[in-house]
């Protein structure tokens, strides 16, 4: 999912590029942006966050030469921009990554020296799609950690160990952000697959089914499922998420006993999930996962906790003061 983030993200930032060069093209080759009003910006941003001390000593360098007059070239743009793009990324003083964002905020907002102002319509373009994209960065929080990451696509991320919990599974997902997380990646069919999959597994880990016993954890899994609940319909297809809602219930009827009840007293319910399974490498077709009967045999299950619990009712109304009396005469001393 990281990767599909970087996949993403790669022609956008190109286009974004692009739109920059064009706006070199237009000037004959000169980059048309003012070094000195471009750093002034930068520094009354700084100073209005209360950032100015926290820049990096390289790109404090950069930004002096800039204000005494260096003419800033299309390459001095993209590298600065780079350097930005770095230490807002892997800096471990969290002030220095504001105060490089906002050094980048300024920079991408394209102040043009004063010969350059027929050139507005190519620089606003340039200025729009950058803004576009940081908007879209920053409003999903898991585009943002996979855009700063250092890692390449296809290279390991020391990211990855974290990522589903922290911006799907977990408690800190929010339905919102998960949302946005879907649109990003709507055109990655291998993306949607992946969330999907990886709800299931979060919830099979939770519900710590043993293949050999059949013994599992309804409370764990029921706990899981109750937390994703408000978002769980936006990450599992309604067939899928009825179904695991059914394995919830049919789990909390196996292991917990009503007062009165012989559920648990035949174990019947149990048993019948701990036969699914035992039995998962025959019927894969009628599992979710790990051995967890959904179909025929979660079915199955319900009809026999019904039959306890009628069976159960039945007992009672037997050994019941006055059972089987059905008339007044019936009772003993009555004429």
């Amino acid at each position: 999912m990281i990767d599909a983030y970087k996949q993403m993200d790669a022609p956008v930032k190109a286009d974004i590029s692009a739109k920059y060069k064009a706006l070199e093209d237009a000037a004959g080759g000169n980059f048309p942006i003012d070094g000195q009003a471009f750093v002034a910006k930068s520094e009354a941003a700084l100073d209005k966050a209360l950032k100015a001390g926290s820049v990096p000593a390289d790109i404090q360098r950069a930004m002096d030469q800039f204000k005494a007059g260096r003419q800033m070239t299309f390459q001095d743009f993209e590298t600065l921009r780079s350097d930005l793009a770095d230490v807002m990324r892997s800096a471990s003083d969290g002030r220095q990554r504001q105060a490089a964002n906002i050094i980048r905020q300024q920079l991408e907002s394209l102040p043009l020296s004063p010969e350059a102002a027929a050139l507005k319509p190519l620089a606003d373009t340039a200025r729009q799609a950058a803004a576009e994209r940081f908007a879209k960065i920053e409003a999903d929080p898991a585009y943002k950690a996979s855009v700063n990451d250092a890692a390449g696509i296809g290279e390991p991320s020391a990211l990855a160990d974290r990522f589903f919990k922290s911006y799907v599974t977990g408690p800190s997902a929010a339905r919102a952000n998960v949302a946005k997380m879907q649109a990003n990646l709507a055109a990655d069919p291998l993306a949607a697959q992946t969330i999907s999959a990886g709800v299931l597994d979060h919830l099979k880990t939770q519900l710590k089914a043993d293949p050999q016993t059949g013994n599992f954890s309804q409370s764990g899994y029921n706990g899981a499922l109750k937390a994703l609940e408000p978002k769980l319909d936006m990450v599992l297809v309604p067939p899928i998420a009825q179904q695991i809602r059914a394995v919830g219930e049919t789990a909390k009827l196996a292991q917990t006993q009503p007062r009165g009840s012989y559920v648990n007293n035949s174990n019947t319910a149990t048993s019948l999930l701990a036969e699914g399974a035992k039995s998962a490498a025959t019927h894969g077709t009628n599992m979710l996962f790990g051995g967890l009967p959904v179909g025929s045999v979660t079915r199955a299950v319900g009809s026999r906790v019904i039959e306890s619990r009628r069976a159960a009712k039945a007992a009672d109304d037997a050994l019941a003061p006055g059972a089987g009396i059905t008339k007044l005469s019936d009772f003993p001393g009555s004429k």
